[in-house]
């Protein structure tokens, strides 16, 4: 089932006011994050194909939001590995998504893909995020922006004590 996932104000990727950012929304899916995903032209690197780096952020802030959803806590990136398997071309519709594959203390392990509508993989990545707490967590989900259709602080939090 997906759920809208909270955004920021100023972030590049989901940033609702950041004019050179990207204005994506992520979702909560059970076993993970996703979003889908249209790139423009101001994305670019050569012409008519996206540029890596702004695939990498995307991959990056949903590889996060993933661990988040399976902890409870924010983090921030320590290492992630890319593979870009084939080019991706502006104006075509994907779908980034990713899942927690493991944790060890304050450091979990994800992994994301970019797939196209038939499933075919263009990007692959893993990453590795350390928390920054429950209480700086709850700090940050206060300053987001809470879409009456997006997942609210309160739905969070018990889904995040299920899972305790």
């Amino acid at each position: 089932m997906s759920r809208k996932l909270p955004h920021s104000y100023t972030c590049f990727v989901c940033g609702e006011t950041n004019p050179k950012g990207l204005n994506i929304r992520f979702y909560a899916e059970e076993e993970g994050a996703s979003v889908p995903i249209l790139l423009r032209e101001e994305q670019m690197g050569y012409p008519g194909v996206a540029h890596g780096g702004v695939l990498m952020s995307i991959l990056d802030e949903l590889m996060g939001w993933a661990g988040t959803l399976q902890t409870g806590e924010f983090s921030v990136s320590a290492e992630i590995s890319v593979r870009f398997l084939k080019p991706v071309t502006i104006h075509t519709p994907l779908t980034a998504r990713a899942r927690m594959t493991g944790r060890r203390g304050k450091v979990w392990y994800v992994q994301g893909e970019i797939v196209d509508e038939q499933g075919t993989v263009y990007v692959r990545a893993a990453g590795k995020y350390v928390s920054i707490g429950k209480e700086r967590t709850a700090e940050i989900l206060k300053r987001m922006i809470h879409d009456p259709d997006a997942l609210s602080p309160e739905e969070l939090w018990q889904r995040w004590s299920q899972k305790e």
